[in-house]
């Protein structure tokens, strides 16, 4: 596999090392640069790529092999456009050393309840210094992320969470008690507005 003329341009054009842009072809289909969205509902084109994979369970372990081998050469890897009902995930990897960096591409915000992209960083920053968390994926209206160190009570941040996106309980696990379990379990910080 090389890559065409026109990816080796996108390389050019983004900064990335072709050799890289060569293991993410790789990994699946329909390689694009990047958009990002900002804070606004304006497209942009970011300094990253993205591909189309099979999406659930595979796409996680993409990510996080991914991850491991760009994360040190300056690149966030994450999943960003779930389309799971048709079995297929896009996977963005993004030029910076800043995981943060991924939310403020894709817009990350809870709009419905006038949580903006900022509001949203603070939020995450904070659970960041007592827990640890790397970002695994983000979109729009939702954002993922592990727990580098585990909290030693779900409960108490299960009510956190539930109190800031009430729809991961309200729409989502029925039960601040049954959020605190799954966060446990999945070893996940998943945040969700409808």
């Amino acid at each position: 596999m090389e890559l065409t003329t026109a990816e080796r341009a996108l390389a050019a054009r983004i900064g990335m090392d072709p050799v890289v842009l060569m293991m993410v072809k790789g990994e699946g289909d329909l390689l694009a640069q990047l958009e990002c969205f900002g804070n606004s509902a304006n497209r942009a084109l970011a300094d990253g790529v993205s591909i189309l994979v099979n999406g659930g369970p595979e796409a996680q372990r993409q990510v996080k092999r991914l991850a491991a081998l760009l994360n040190p050469e300056g690149y966030q890897v994450f999943t960003f456009a779930l389309q799971r009902e048709r079995g297929r995930d896009r996977i963005g990897i993004l030029k910076s050393t800043d995981q943060w960096d991924i939310l403020r591409c894709r817009g990350s915000n809870g709009g419905n309840y006038d949580i903006d992209c900022d509001d949203l960083l603070v939020r995450l920053q904070e659970w960041d210094r007592r827990f640890g968390l790397k970002i695994t994926g983000a979109d729009l209206s939702w954002v993922e992320a592990e727990f580098i160190h585990p909290p030693e009570d779900f409960s108490e941040l299960a009510n956190e969470v539930y109190e800031f996106v009430p729809d991961v309980v309200d729409q989502g696990t029925g039960r601040v008690e049954d959020l605190a379990l799954s966060m446990k379990l999945e070893n996940v910080l998943f945040l969700w507005w409808d």
